[in-house]
């Protein structure tokens, strides 16, 4: 969790939201590739939507910072 944290500094809250999600579904979960990913996807929109979109809430944007993407 605190490569998570430091990972988070560079490539954004969602991009390494996404990745953590997926270590953690595969390792702990023991899901398939194909089911971790889908999982990791489903995860990270659900809190990108709850956290980012609905509430306003500022995050971390890392590479993304210079762009006019809403990640």
């Amino acid at each position: 969790m605190m490569g998570y944290l430091v990972v988070m500094e560079y490539l954004g809250y969602t991009v390494s939201t996404l990745l953590a999600s997926y270590g953690l579904f595969r390792v702990f979960g023991k899901y398939p590739r194909k089911k971790s990913v889908i999982l990791a996807l489903g995860t990270t929109l659900f809190v990108w939507l709850l956290f980012i979109a609905w509430l306003n809430m500022p995050f971390p944007r890392g590479v993304f910072k210079y762009t006019n993407l809403p990640l």
